[in-house]
């Protein structure tokens, strides 16, 4: 009996070991599957960044501002456009975002393709064609879905989702070089893709190169069939108190301030010294930090940081500093370019999906050199809609207006125009070509 009883006592002491060994791996295996269910099922992932205003998610910094779905069936013209309608285009980025970053996270190599092969998919592949507001390198797209950056820095603004018969190709230019590319996925679900398009219909949308009408625009232009109504915006400081404005966004930042660091400076702003560096924020809303030369560093990347890494960085600053402070804009990376000075990084802000244009360039703009933000500037202007709305000339007329321009390439598209005033309104602008700027 005694011999029984220890036999069932090792009995029980190798199932406990056994259920111990089968629920760390389950547990393993959600953690990692858990982001990307969370993308698919269209939930918010949490950032773990001081000052951050939570809720924010990984990938609210490249949220397309258009859509256009080629929907299944043998009309070439069978396209349901998402424009200027920010919910809807959000709604349906969370449907996709999980195949989107199937594709980028298994795709193979990337393949050379044509304008002419880029224009047939959007023509005649069941798909999805993601415009952003400016240009994102594929490592910065791939790491803010997934978390884990693809080694591809080709920066592109336009990405072209379509279902295969063996997984799902995602087609895009590399606004550096102008060449066309493709990669394929079997791991990511075509069936996933083609179950977001089922609901949508047909609305008219087009895209410039299906029209002679059109024909001196950029042929990737996406067009209303009928012009949006959108609503007049307020615009107002959001640095207008002073002192305490400058030492909350010290407080964002993490910048610790030296001893009587804070004080008014000759030019209508107020400077606080961190360090080595200085921020200075100016009576209308501009604030510029300067790295010094010191060795405690608030804003060392390490040695040889990788793109995502640099980028990523900028993001993290950016949402601390202004993600409470543009009101009901939202905050987008719009262009990452390497320049004499340095790696600059820039961010814009959009209302109804609709790009901010001012002076200013961009709501935060960075400069990055051998391995530490060397400086950078942040825009805080809010901006909030009124019962006001606009209306707009349909395209027709628009491109009737703007030919005087000289529209040779440009983009016909819709920006909220920020002059510094107290309103800011909806007009039609002549683009650059591919970079979503006015």
């Amino acid at each position: 009996m005694t011999e029984r009883r220890r036999l069932i006592e090792l009995g029980k002491d190798i199932l406990i070991v056994l259920l111990t060994i089968s629920a760390l791996w389950l547990a393993g295996r959600n953690q990692m599957l858990g982001p990307l269910t969370r993308l698919i099922n269209g939930e918010e992932t949490q950032l773990p960044v001081a000052g951050q205003t939570a809720g924010k998610d990984l990938w609210e910094g490249i949220r397309p501002l258009r859509i256009a779905a080629r929907l299944p069936g043998e009309e070439e013209s069978a396209i349901c456009g998402i424009l200027y309608e920010e919910a809807a285009c959000d709604t349906l980025f969370g449907q996709v975002a999980g195949v989107l970053a199937e594709t980028l996270t298994g795709a193979v190599t990337p393949e050379a393709v044509t304008r002419e092969d880029w224009e047939n998919t959007l023509r005649q592949r069941p798909g999805l064609m993601l415009d952003f507001q400016g240009q994102i390198p594929l490592s910065v797209l791939s790491g803010w879905l997934t978390g884990t950056p693809i080694l591809l820095n080709s920066p592109v603004r336009r990405v072209l989702l379509a279902a295969e018969a063996d997984g799902v190709s995602l087609t895009y230019r590399d606004e550096e070089t102008g060449w066309y590319q493709r990669i394929r996925s079997r791991e990511a679900s075509p069936d996933r893709l083609l179950e977001a398009l089922s609901p949508l219909t047909e609305n008219g949308a087009f895209y410039a190169f299906q029209s002679d009408t059109y024909s001196d625009l950029d042929p990737d232009t996406l067009l209303p069939a009928n012009p949006p109504v959108l609503p007049v915006c307020a615009a107002s400081n959001a640095a207008g108190g002073g002192r305490s404005s400058l030492e909350e966004l010290m407080e964002n930042l993490e910048l610790p301030v030296n001893a009587n660091g804070i004080y008014r400076g000759a030019d209508s702003e107020w400077v606080a010294r961190s360090g080595s560096g200085t921020l200075r924020l100016s009576d209308w809303g501009v604030a510029v930090y300067e790295a010094g030369e010191g060795a405690e560093d608030r804003f060392s990347l390490g040695s040889d940081p990788s793109l995502y890494e640099q980028v990523d960085t900028c993001r993290r600053l950016t949402f601390s500093a202004l993600s409470g402070r543009v009101g009901q804009g939202r905050l987008g990376l719009i262009s990452v370019r390497e320049m004499d000075q340095g790696l600059e990084v820039r961010f814009g802000v959009s209302l109804n999906a609709v790009p901010v244009v001012s002076s200013e360039a961009s709501a935060a703009r960075f400069l990055i050199r051998d391995g530490r933000i060397e400086r950078f500037e942040l825009v805080l202007r809010s901006y909030t809609a009124t019962e006001e709305v606009t209306m707009v000339l349909p395209p027709r007329q628009a491109l009737a207006a703007l030919e005087a321009e000289q529209l040779s390439g440009a983009e016909l598209q819709l920006i909220y125009r920020d002059t510094g005033a107290d309103r800011v309104e909806v007009s039609w602008a002549a683009a650059g070509a591919g970079t979503g700027e006015g």
